[in-house]
């Protein structure tokens, strides 16, 4: 548009403008942030998340923070807007991205993350993201000449 020459008719414009903002709302979103609760049961658990230690599975949890299951879920539901199994997933997909920009071998990944294997790894990222870890490593640096950052977006408490 910055581009466009000056005398482009208006109907013109407003049509390639009307296109422009269909493509963008039809765009495929990539949401990679993940929401932590903020609920004060859950404190020393997330720090322990923070720190790098893996979210357990969902009967885990609830031993460790000492809250029925289904309080933990209405907690998670409430405050991320997702179910406790879900955030562990998205947790799992972002901690797996940034392992595999810092380096870190597919295997690696697998392991560290307790994939069962490396094509477990393979299916649950390609279920995720529409393809394997090593295709969209190459497809980011190619793109964008350096792989994306993840971020991960705390919940602050109000």
């Amino acid at each position: 548009m910055a581009f466009w020459p000056w005398g482009m008719p208006t109907e013109r414009q407003s049509s390639l403008i009307n296109v422009f903002c269909e493509e963008i709302k039809n765009a495929h979103h990539e949401n990679w942030t993940l929401r932590f609760p903020s609920d004060i049961r859950l404190n020393t658990w997330l720090d322990k998340i923070r720190k790098g230690e893996l979210p357990p599975r969902p009967g885990q949890l609830v031993q460790k923070v000492g809250a029925c299951e289904r309080t933990v879920s209405r907690i998670f539901i409430r405050e991320t807007g997702m179910s406790y199994q879900n955030w562990r997933q998205q947790w799992r997909l972002l901690k797996a991205m940034e392992m595999l920009c810092e380096g870190l071998s597919l295997s690696q990944v697998a392991q560290q993350l307790e994939f069962v294997s490396d094509s477990a790894f393979i299916v649950f990222f390609r279920q995720y993201t529409g393809t394997t870890p090593t295709r969209y490593l190459r497809h980011s640096i190619a793109e964008h000449q350096d792989v994306p950052h993840v971020r991960v977006v705390q919940q602050l408490a109000l």
